[in-house]
């Protein structure tokens, strides 16, 4: 599973749609295996949740997200 934390300063980013960068951790077995941070800055937001395909995320952890992202991540099967 690949889980991505969107990261701002070493904390939590306050909301998906206009963050930059993401913490992505690949769990297996309920530990994490592997770390890495990725950029997800885009000239759009709505461009954000393909590139969290192209990524493998399956879980998204946020501080807030708008509604028509949550729906797209959604329609995509990002939890």
């Amino acid at each position: 599973m690949t889980v991505a934390l969107t990261t701002w300063q070493g904390r939590i980013s306050p909301v998906f749609d206009v963050s930059r960068e993401l913490l992505l951790l690949t769990i297996e077995d309920g530990v994490v295996v592997a770390q890495r941070s990725e950029s997800i800055s885009t000239p759009a937001p709505s461009l954000k949740p393909g590139r969290l395909n192209d990524l493998g995320v399956t879980t998204l952890i946020c501080g807030a997200i708008s509604q028509p992202l949550q729906h797209e991540l959604t329609r995509r099967g990002v939890r």
